[in-house]
């Protein structure tokens, strides 16, 4: 059995959540329970809830990334089993029967480097993504699958393609 590790640098979205959960709860303060004296402007009111909502929607995003990339894996001979939300998420095993195979996508950085992803396919769907920035152990799950699925090619990195992951179910 092989286990996943996570790097320390990790928990950085779990850190983003909570700076972001904070400031929507002022913003939400400030818009709908501050005092009406009139100090608040209408286009004030206006620039908050566009900040409000920029705010909401990367939260939104980092929970899905968490749900969908910060996966806890644990490989055996004939089945995997992953859990989101760094394993404190829903437990689901699946058989690697039913399995298409996996392909690597490369995903590049701010700093010229690039992050490889090991997504593993059921039917036409990237079912479980295995990163090498969420897992210390990246190389050692890689090898652990490599042996019994088949390799399917590598696909371009497309940010479309990485949102409408994120976003499916």
């Amino acid at each position: 059995m092989i286990e996943s590790k996570f790097n320390w640098w990790a928990i950085l979205p779990v850190v983003l959540a909570f700076i972001i959960l904070i400031t929507l709860s002022y913003l939400t303060y400030f818009i709908f329970f501050m005092p009406k004296d009139g100090s608040m402007t209408p286009a004030l009111y206006f620039m908050l809830s566009l900040v409000l909502m920029f705010f909401l929607l990367t939260f939104i995003w980092v929970i899905a990334e968490m749900k969908k990339r910060a996966l806890f894996v644990e490989i055996f001979s004939h089945s995997i089993i992953a859990s989101g939300f760094y394993g404190f998420g829903k437990k689901h095993l699946y058989a690697f029967t039913g399995f298409q195979g996996y392909t690597i996508s490369y995903l590049p950085t701010y700093y010229g480097d690039t992050s490889e992803y090991l997504h593993i396919i059921k039917g036409t769907k990237k079912v479980i993504t295995i990163s090498a920035f969420y897992h210390k152990n990246y190389q050692e799950l890689k090898d652990g699958l490599t042996g019994s699925l088949k390799y399917l090619g590598e696909i371009p990195f497309d940010m479309k393609n990485e949102w409408k992951d994120l976003i499916q179910k």
